[in-house]
């Protein structure tokens, strides 16, 4: 329970960048509205699924660095374990990209309802492979920024913080550009490849598990045997 407070105290922290959530999510449904007789809904899915996500996880690595040194050894001074630091700030991250999930999802859903807007199973799967590469990206850079030190190297800092993010997104761009396509603009995949790709996203659950759980160990070991 405690590393809820640090993950409140992170969201205050960056409640103004907060505010682009609504504003990608609106493009978002005009897109999908725009597109809605059209056969590459699927295709506008994704994309708006990689927009959303590479804002939360530009957002993500805010806290980092974002106090001066003196607030940090502050936040040191409040009653609770290393583990409970770190596994708020991996909660604040993680529910980042839950929110960006659940207003892609709701948009998605109003858009199917209402307008008629078909998604095909494949759509799902790759959906999930985003949000599963965006988790990994999260859990690697936090381990990262948490190795290095909150309050050190800030060139470095905002390097970390600036080039995986778009890394993530303009490689997420090229590769949904690069899905097979017919002459209607829709996404082609036989039902093995639907199936292959089902099976992938299942393995990478199971692989952002591992690694969020590793990289809290290791970064809760990291924060204990740090000196601030």
């Amino acid at each position: 329970m405690k590393a809820l407070y640090f993950t409140r105290i992170d969201y205050l922290s960056t409640r103004a960048q907060m505010k682009i959530f609504p504003i990608l999510a609106l493009c978002f449904a005009a897109l999908l509205i725009g597109k809605s007789r059209g056969a590459d809904v699927g295709s506008i899915v994704i994309l708006g699924l990689i927009y959303m996500l590479f804002a939360a996880v530009t957002i993500s690595t805010t806290p980092f660095g974002a106090g001066r040194s003196i607030d940090v050894r502050f936040l040191m001074t409040l009653p609770a374990n290393a583990v409970s630091r770190v596994a708020g700030r991996f909660l604040y991250g993680l529910s980042l990209l839950g929110i960006s999930l659940v207003f892609a999802a709701v948009i998605a859903a109003v858009c199917r309802n209402l307008l008629g807007v078909g998604f095909a199973a494949a759509d799902m799967a790759l959906s999930l492979l985003v949000l599963e590469a965006a988790v990994i990206l999260v859990a690697l850079e936090y381990t990262v920024l948490y190795l290095i030190g909150e309050v050190r190297g800030p060139y470095v800092l905002n390097i970390i913080k600036v080039v995986p993010a778009m890394c993530f997104f303009f490689g997420g761009m090229e590769a949904t550009e690069a899905l097979p396509r017919g002459a209607d603009g829709a996404l082609l995949f036989s039902g093995e490849i639907v199936g292959i790709l089902q099976r992938t996203a299942g393995y990478g659950a199971l692989l952002s598990l591992i690694l969020l759980c590793g990289a809290v160990c290791l970064c809760a070991r990291a924060m204990r045997r740090r000196d601030y």
